[in-house]
């Protein structure tokens, strides 16, 4: 706080040198003008003295606001307001993991308990898969990808590319007419690690091991055969079965990667992994 007062707020107390002759018509010209000087001198003080004083309202609201921080504490203040959240903080889960939930339930769940499922687009019918005749699909976008070369659903002759999101993918659930047992998630474009996927879709608390044991994630697999995984979720009452593949494609499409989710027992023990 200033501890003392403007200079302009006082008159100019310097002595003055006056010639003989100018010195009294002077002096009776400066009378009036000096009152008004220090009418307004007086003024000014009243003023910043009033200014010092913390208002009733705010000294009431908080007492703490009546002291001013040290000038040394502004930059730390200024710099924890620009601090950014921790960029290792789980995305939101998507209704890919809320439809996982749901299918490992204990019970095999009902349909319309799926599409009640958080954000899931409606369900369209679809082909059954494998002993399950019905099937409904809905199209999905997973995390964790960039934009990429994918096809722009044209056919034959008329078939070309787009930019789009390569997690952009299809989820075929199947099941009986009134209970939900499968899913299959197709993406564009074949990819091998496998793992990183899956845990892009899931919450820390959730445990995604090889059902092999292998516990490294950058374990290389095989390109011409399914790895096999277990995942038990966080809030899943059934640990599910995952089965992870590729299609290479070739000349009719840039192929393809697949996740098939299946029920699994209540009494499953996973390999010790730490995750």
């Amino acid at each position: 706080m200033q501890t003392g007062y403007p200079r302009a707020a006082f008159p100019d107390r310097s002595p003055t040198v006056f010639s003989r002759s100018a010195a009294p018509r002077a002096d009776a010209r400066a009378r009036p003008f000096l009152g008004c000087a220090a009418r307004l001198a007086a003024l000014a003080l009243a003023s910043l003295l009033a200014a010092c004083q913390p208002s009733p309202e705010s000294a009431a609201a908080d007492p703490a606001a009546s002291v001013e921080a040290p000038a040394a504490d502004a930059p730390a203040a200024v710099a924890d307001a620009a601090v950014e959240p921790d960029a290792a903080a789980p995305a939101a889960p998507g209704p890919l993991r809320g439809a996982l939930v749901v299918l490992a339930s204990e019970q095999p769940p009902s349909w319309e308990r799926l599409q009640a499922v958080p954000g899931l687009p409606p369900l369209a019918p679809a082909d059954g898969i494998g002993r399950y005749p019905t099937g409904r699909s809905a199209r999905l976008t997973l995390a964790g990808f960039d934009t990429a070369v994918l096809p722009d659903g044209g056919v034959g002759a008329e078939a070309g590319t787009r930019e789009g999101n390569e997690g952009e993918a299809m989820a075929t659930f199947a099941g009986t007419e009134d209970s939900v047992r499968t899913l299959i998630v197709r993406k564009f474009h074949p990819r091998t690690d496998y793992a990183r996927t899956l845990r892009a879709q899931l919450q820390p608390r959730d445990r995604l091991v090889r059902r092999d044991g292998v516990c490294d994630d950058a374990a290389p697999v095989a390109a011409d055969a399914p790895t096999e995984y277990w995942l038990a979720l966080d809030g899943g009452e059934r640990t599910l079965a995952v089965s992870a593949s590729v299609d290479p494609g070739g000349r009719n499409g840039p192929g393809y990667t697949d996740f098939e989710f299946r029920r699994g027992g209540t009494d499953i023990q996973l390999p010790d992994c730490d995750r």
